[in-house]
């Protein structure tokens, strides 16, 4: 039974996150995951890309 025990030495894999953005349009709350670059206002339509990855 010894096996079935965690010593807190394991690591875990976390994956993808949602990250709540707020939609620049029209000011709906969307998520975007954390691997993402891009997605789409659920309540406009409107693109919102990461800011990160926005180059002017």
């Amino acid at each position: 039974m010894k096996d079935d025990i965690c010593d807190g030495n394991d690591a875990i894999a976390i994956g993808e996150v949602p990250e709540t953005l707020t939609c620049p349009k029209c000011g709906g709350e969307i998520g975007l995951w954390t691997e993402s670059i891009l997605t789409v206002c659920w309540f406009c339509g409107f693109h919102v890309f990461k800011k990160e990855t926005i180059i002017n």
